[in-house]
C-alpha cells in the first residue's frame, strides 16, 4: 500500500503571522508498522528514491535457528521492494523503536535461518541493509526488478547464556 499523509506548509504573511495549507505527500518508499518483537514501538522501513514498498509486514519470529540467547527486536519483517533497476544493490534503512539496538540480522527462507550479518550494518536503532535483485538478500532469487526481503532485527547480548545440563547422565569413565 501508499503512504499518505497531510502536512502543514507554512507561509509568513507581513505580520508575521502563520497560515498554513494542507497538501498530501504520496510515500512510496516509506513504510511504517508495529514491531512484533520483544521491544515495542513503531518500525520505519525506507527505500531508495524511485522504488516502491509493497506486503509490508512484522509478525513474532520463532527462535528456532536463531543463536542461543538472540532476542528478535522487532519479530520477523517482510517487505518487498518494486522498481528495483534489474540486477541492482541497493541499501534499505531500518529504524526500529527506541531501545532496540539490534547487533545482527538473519534471514528467514521458509523454515530455514541464517546469519546476513555481512550484509547489515546497525547504528544505534538503525540497520542499513544491502540487499541486491536476484542476489545476495532477495528471496525470489530471481534478477526481475523486485526484492524480496525476509529479515529477523536481532539483539545478541555479548555474554549470552549457555545450555547446563539438568539430567543425571553418569559421567563417562575413561579407561586406561
Amino acid at each position: 500500500g501508499v503512504q499518505t499523509c497531510a502536512l502543514p506548509i507554512s507561509a509568513y504573511n507581513t505580520t508575521t503571522t502563520p497560515t498554513f495549507t494542507n497538501t498530501t505527500v504520496r510515500l512510496t518508499n516509506l513504510a511504517l508498522l508495529e514491531s512484533a518483537g520483544w521491544v515495542n514501538g513503531q518500525v520505519a522501513i525506507v527505500t531508495p528514491d524511485g522504488t516502491e514498498l509493497s506486503a509490508v509486514s512484522a509478525q513474532p519470529a520463532s527462535s528456532s535457528g536463531l543463536p542461543v540467547g538472540a532476542e528478535p527486536v522487532a519479530g520477523a519483517i517482510d517487505y518487498t521492494v518494486n522498481n528495483v533497476a534489474v540486477g541492482a544493490t541497493i541499501d534499505v534503512v531500518v529504524s526500529l523503536p527506541p531501545g532496540s539496538n539490534p547487533t545482527t540480522a538473519y534471514k528467514k527462507k521458509g523454515s530455514t535461518t541464517s546469519s546476513f550479518a555481512s550484509r547489515v550494518t546497525t547504528n544505534g536503532n538503525k540497520m542499513t541493509v544491502r540487499l541486491t535483485d536476484g542476489g545476495a538478500g532477495d528471496a525470489d532469487g530471481t534478477a526481475n526488478g523486485k526484492i524480496v526481503d525476509p529479515i529477523i532485527p536481532l539483539y545478541i547480548p555479548t555474554n549470552p547464556p549457555t545450555a547446563t545440563a539438568t539430567s543425571n547422565i553418569p559421567t563417562p569413565q575413561v579407561r586406561s
